[in-house]
């Protein structure tokens, strides 16, 4: 049987079986061929997996040689040890794109002053975005709502603004990691905020068919849902404030452990393992 066939016959998604044959298309191209005998022929794995720059690319095509071995019942401890390693060096990969990103996203000082300037100026939908992205860490998806004043004009499976006479509740009832934790309901007291709602009116907050397109259009200095995550997860960090980041990916609907992983964080007391020990990261 060939390796193709393996992949194949393998009860996995179609979506990764396309991966791994993709991989597999590489590592022919490379006349690389996994190691299917006893011998786990590490020194040769390395050899071929370091040969690529991107650390996420190693650990994808040493994922693969892994998966093909345990389909023949072949050992691979030795494989295992060096996969630890490549994590540790995607870790360090991710952490040193997290610091360049640093650099280049607004100050919370700074994104706060542009979100005021916006409900000064009566632009009420980049108002009502940016806060719900700041306050609850929400994704592009979850912007796709409507404004609504009773519980009737509401359908399951869809994200609302409910407006009240002196709140405004956010349902979330369609956003990417719902299948993990379900319907998510905020009641936000802010005066500015009910202002903002009441004024942009009844209806789609974004008209466009594209949401993103339209999102676009609002950003506060082209700080799309990942930038304004990640700094407000900069500004609890540097405020000491596990509390809230535990409560921000909560909100958002994502691990402290991904979180984590954006971060160097190694030390027992900062921030974001302080928010992991203050409960069982369930979120």
């Amino acid at each position: 049987m060939d390796l193709k066939e393996l992949i194949n016959g393998k009860e996995i998604s179609e979506s990764s079986k396309k991966v791994y044959l993709s991989l597999l298309k590489r590592m022919e191209k490379a006349k690389f061929k996994p190691p299917m005998k006893a011998n786990e022929k590490l020194n040769y794995v390395k050899e071929h997996v370091s040969s690529f720059e991107n650390p996420n690319t190693r650990l994808d095509m040493l994922n693969l040689i892994i998966v093909l071995r345990n389909i023949k019942e072949l050992s691979v401890e030795k494989l295992k040890e060096y996969r630890s390693e490549l994590k540790q060096q995607q870790k360090a990969h991710q952490v040193s794109k997290m610091a360049d990103a640093g650099e280049k996203l607004m100050s919370y000082v700074d994104f706060t002053k542009e979100l005021a300037e916006a409900h000064l100026k009566d632009e009420w939908k980049k108002y009502i975005v940016n806060y719900l992205m700041m306050r609850y860490g929400v994704r592009n998806k979850d912007l796709n709502l409507s404004i609504v004043k009773t519980k009737k004009e509401m359908k399951e499976g869809e994200n609302y603004l409910l407006l009240k006479k002196d709140k405004v509740v956010y349902i979330r009832d369609d956003y990417k990691t719902h299948k993990t934790y379900g319907k998510k309901t905020h009641e936000i007291h802010d005066n500015l905020f009910h202002e903002a709602v009441k004024k942009a009116g009844v209806g789609k907050l974004i008209g466009e068919g594209q949401i993103s397109n339209g999102l676009r259009k609002l950003y506060i200095n082209k700080m799309g849902e990942a930038k304004i995550f990640k700094m407000m997860i900069d500004h609890y960090y540097d405020k000491d404030e596990p509390a809230n980041i535990k409560r921000l990916a909560t909100d958002r609907g994502t691990s402290l452990s991904v979180v984590q992983g954006f971060y160097n964080v190694n030390a027992e007391d900062n921030p974001i393992s302080k928010a992991m020990n203050m409960g069982s990261d369930t979120e």
